[in-house]
């Protein structure tokens, strides 16, 4: 995003990974046509080479060059060429999953590799995952944080785990005598979902479009008059749903459902929830934040203008979405709607003549709208079995939450922010003591669309 360069110093590019497929162990593959696509980038900002082995057999082979003194040295020969064939200011080691056996010998490769890479003038940072408990694996923060100008740390994906996970981590290295100047909190402007499957990165529109699925419960045909139940098929809370609300534990907009394969979990991300993030870094006076997936997307948040506000002033303000936005919104093009719906549940009052209706339901985060519609046909002797989808029918996210037979339409983004100007300050001050949860005003608004 170019309104991202307004406040980086630093872009890392992941364009460069170990090999596993080859005879020489140690050698690194460089995508330069993915560096390149940053060749314009302000002056000021440094582009730095993301040197990335996450999982399968790219951190196989990061185990296997660790456990040979040659094979280390040949790997930090290699990172170090990339780098300068690819022009870059400097480098991001982010090995994620190093197998916690290799510990000291992690360390010694980052201290080799720092050195290596001052004696040509070039910088490195390095990634760390959030630790379960103290125990930090393979990743020594105090050593690295000694050969390597920052450590990023990568916070964990589940939000049920994330202030708990991360703040006892931050806490536990500040115990230990580690200035946390040196650490950078990851942000990430994805959204999640968690099944039985693991946890997945989503946009923030797909949560949106999962949550705004919608059914109408047709035994028979629908006659003039007849009342038609409808459900959010993933917010009814009659279900067993939680519907969409905001969760303290994680700071996000959120909701559980009942999917195929079992109980899932979707957090949403947006302006809102980055803020508690930032001032999770501002509490504990880390050396900064790094925004994960900056590219230029639509399904990502703009929080741009909330970044440069806290690079700038070193403050947040923190916020609590606009209650009734979270409320579900139902509009049909006639007949009446029994119920107010914000439990993910109406009755549609058919209207006493012929003919095709749509119903829609809009759902928000407290900042987007997105809005799903069936259509449904009522006829004399009610001979319609089944529910008509537009001519336009559209999967609206992952088929997660059952057949819909709906049309996902994404409302464009407000070219204002959908809340009122907020009050001037947030009711209570975060405190400085970290381990203290820090509070927030909620957002007013005029109502939303669909008479909310």
């Amino acid at each position: 995003e170019p309104a991202a360069l307004r406040s980086a110093s630093i872009i890392a590019v992941e364009a460069a990974r170990p090999l596993a497929d080859t005879d020489e162990p140690g050698s690194v593959e460089l995508d330069m046509g993915a560096f390149d696509a940053l060749a314009e980038a302000r002056a000021e900002t440094q582009r730095y080479l993301g040197v990335a082995a996450h999982s399968g057999a790219e951190a196989e082979i990061v185990d296997i060059i660790l456990a040979t003194p040659a094979l280390v040295e040949a790997h930090v020969a290699q990172i170090v060429a990339a780098a300068l064939a690819a022009g870059a200011d400097g480098v991001h080691l982010d090995y994620t999953a190093v197998d916690p056996a290799r510990r000291a010998p992690f360390s010694s490769f980052v201290g080799a590799l720092s050195v290596a890479l001052q004696a040509e003038g070039l910088g490195l940072t390095v990634s760390v995952p959030t630790p379960i408990g103290g125990d930090t694996g393979a990743y020594d923060w105090g050593a690295l944080a000694v050969v390597a100008d920052a450590v990023w740390l990568r916070a964990p994906r589940d939000g049920s785990v994330y202030y708990e996970q991360v703040e006892s981590a931050l806490v536990a290295q500040r115990e230990a005598g580690l200035d946390l100047s040196a650490v950078v909190l990851v942000v990430d402007r994805r959204s999640y979902e968690r099944s039985a499957d693991g946890v997945r990165a989503i946009a923030r529109r797909d949560g949106l479009a999962i949550a705004s699925e919608l059914r109408a419960r047709v035994d028979a045909g629908i006659a003039p008059g007849d009342g038609v139940t409808v459900n959010g098929t993933n917010i009814d809370r009659a279900a067993g749903n939680t519907g969409l609300q905001w969760d303290d534990r994680s700071k996000t907009v959120s909701f559980a459902y009942a999917g195929r394969g079992g109980p899932r979990t979707v957090w949403l991300e947006n302006r809102f929830s980055l803020a508690f993030r930032l001032d999770l870094a501002r509490r504990f006076e880390l050396g900064g934040v790094v925004v994960e997936a900056a590219q230029v997307a639509e399904g990502l948040p703009d929080v741009w203008e909330l970044l440069q506000a806290y690079v700038e002033e070193g403050e947040v303000r923190l916020e609590l979405p606009f209650g009734p936005y979270l409320d579900p919104v139902w509009s049909v093009t006639d007949g009446i709607i029994e119920g107010d719906g914000t439990d993910g549940l109406i009755v549609w009052r058919a209207p006493n003549r012929t003919g095709a209706y749509e119903i829609t339901l809009v759902v928000s985060d407290g900042v987007v709208f997105i809005g799903q519609q069936i259509s449904l046909r009522v006829t004399l002797d009610g001979d319609q079995p089944e529910p008509e989808p537009d001519d336009n029918t559209a999967d609206a996210g992952d088929g997660s939450g059952g057949d819909s037979g709906g049309q996902a339409e994404p409302t464009q983004e407000p070219t204002a922010e959908p809340t009122a100007r907020p009050t001037e300050e947030p009711t209570q001050q975060p405190t400085q003591e970290p381990t203290q949860e820090p509070t927030a005003t909620a957002t007013e608004g005029p109502p939303g669309p669909g008479g909310n």
